[in-house]
């Protein structure tokens, strides 16, 4: 059994308040992307273990967000977790573009699968709400307005198609310290603002973005100023950082234009970069 797990960006990211028990309370918009994708693969084990492997060697084993989701499903349903879980990294690790969490969601659902009467669609979102703060919204990753730590999803409809160019920059950006070091952002965009240039298909005016994690990372790390710069350069229309990072992503006027962005970075920075 296999299945595709996709990445997102943060359109928009408003961090609100630390809570009392570490998480932070945010406003975020996620947006699902067509590429790149994990590939999960779940096959019973002989051994009757549970074991994860993946293509990046030190995402293999028990830390893996694919073995909590398949151990979580395993204790409600009262069942042996004897599988072996292979992933097929293709979204890059500790990016900004959710592939842990969405993985763990390709687990769940293939489980799901595989035993329809052991589980409702109610107990799969209780598990994904308990392995990660954005685990459910790749349970139906469609757009969509998150708030809270995450977890309370609206969905969003989109009606236009938004060009959109990611590149990571080939190094991981830590969630925890993206978090820890957050600057004061003066950014006046709001979650409101971007819904109206969403609603009225101004992409001039959702470019407008903001990330309030961004500007420590603009400061720790200059190299992500000089992709922005250039991207710019080659006609994008604004640079902002997804999620907690490494991963820059712009919105390009057009399809065309999105294809000269990912063509320019390419030819500037060839190996230095993966863009998608």
């Amino acid at each position: 059994m296999k299945t595709n797990a996709k990445a997102k960006i943060n359109l928009f990211l408003r961090v609100i308040r630390k809570r009392a028990d570490g998480y932070h309370e945010i406003e975020t918009i996620f947006l699902p992307l067509k590429e790149p994708c994990d590939t999960i693969t779940l096959t019973d084990s002989k051994d009757g273990k549970l074991t994860v492997t993946c293509t990046v060697p030190a995402l293999s084993g028990p830390d893996n967000l694919c073995h909590k989701a398949a151990e979580a499903f395993a204790k409600f349903a009262k069942i042996r977790p004897s599988w072996k879980i292979h992933v097929t990294k293709r979204i890059p690790v500790a990016a900004g573009l959710g592939g842990g969490s969405s993985d763990a969601v390709g687990v769940l659902r293939l489980l799901q699968q595989k035993y329809p009467h052991k589980i409702s669609e109610a107990d799969i979102l209780y598990l994904a709400s308990k392995i990660g703060a954005d685990v459910p919204f790749f349970l139906n990753p469609v757009p969509s307005i998150a708030k809270g730590i995450g977890g309370k999803l609206e969905p969003l409809p989109i009606k236009c198609e938004i060009p959109i160019v990611v590149v990571f920059p080939r190094f991981p950006v830590s969630a925890k310290w993206a978090y820890q070091n957050r600057m004061k952002s003066d950014s006046r965009v709001s979650l409101d603002k971007v819904l109206s240039a969403l609603e009225r298909n101004d992409l001039r005016k959702l470019a407008s973005l903001r990330n309030d994690l961004s500007p420590a990372l603009w400061k720790k790390f200059p190299f992500l100023s000089i992709l922005k710069d250039e991207m710019i350069k080659a006609g994008a229309l604004g640079v902002e950082v997804s999620g907690s990072g490494s991963s820059l992503f712009t919105i390009a006027k057009s399809a065309k234009s999105a294809k000269r962005i990912v063509k320019a970075m390419n030819k500037r920075f060839g190996n230095s970069v993966e863009c998608f």
